[in-house]
């Protein structure tokens, strides 16, 4: 059964952008394509594509309710399989930029499960390189099946311990809910082989990076939201906060 349409309301703008960017790119010289012109990030690699951590291992989440954690091997079946896994935008089955039948692949490491996919020069492709470049979708979630699992005792809280999950889809969102998982562009015409960037630490190193401006991003928004809380509540004077954003006292 095919999931209900996720309501995307910036999804219009960057299909605009990326559809004024093929009309544009057809009247250029040869040469300068419309998916050269979405983001100026992307538009002057030769090979884009997207590549990042689809999933860290040994790290709590929350799954339905659920303190969850995928374990190194887990997905080792299913990638033997080789069965058709879809990336998707935000779990979206109406939103699909492509598979493994086009050239999205995996590589398994005991760190996480590492992808890597070229981008399509269409309109799908497009939309995807301006997500990713403007940081509007920097993270990674994956959807599977499980198919073995056991509970264990960690600090005090029983998880769920994947040990085999069958990996359907990996999708580009917003807030993915495995730390370190990321998304990020890459030229194939001149980055090292994904391969390469694991054994250095360049994925990890991403991934870690990522999350911390996760984090970041979402304790500015809370920060800001407090902030105008109080001064909605208290419109006038002055408003004394400590340096952790905590509200003082009004003059």
């Amino acid at each position: 059964m095919s999931r209900a349409p996720i309501v995307i309301p910036d999804l219009e703008r960057h299909a605009a952008r990326a559809h004024t960017a093929v009309r544009l790119g057809a009247r250029l010289p040869g040469g300068v394509s419309g998916l050269m012109l979405a983001n100026h990030a992307e538009s002057l690699m030769e090979r884009p594509a997207v590549r990042g951590f689809a999933a860290t291992y040994g790290t709590p989440f929350y799954h339905k309710g659920v303190l969850t954690a995928l374990m190194p091997g887990c997905f080792s079946a299913s990638l033997a399989s080789r069965g058709n896994v879809e990336f998707q935008l935000e779990h979206d089955d109406n939103i699909v930029f492509g598979s493994t039948a086009t050239g999205l692949a995996f590589i398994d490491t005991p760190d996480g499960l590492a992808f890597e996919f070229p981008v399509p020069k269409s309109q799908a492709g497009a939309i995807l390189l301006s997500m990713v470049a403007s940081g509007d979708r920097p993270d990674i979630s994956v959807s599977a099946d499980i198919v073995e699992s056991t509970t264990r005792q960690f600090q005090g809280h029983d998880v769920r311990v994947v040990t085999n999950a069958t990996l359907r889809e990996i999708s580009a969102c917003r807030d993915g809910a495995i730390g370190e998982s990321h998304v990020r562009l890459v030229d194939l015409a001149e980055a090292p082989s994904l391969r390469q960037e694991l054994e250095s630490g360049v994925v990890a190193f991403m991934g870690r990076h990522n999350e911390r401006m996760t984090k970041g991003k979402a304790l500015s928004a809370q920060l800001a939201k407090m902030l105008d809380q109080a001064e909605t509540a208290t419109p006038r004077g002055r408003l004394v906060y400590t340096v952790d954003g905590h509200l003082v006292a009004p003059d």
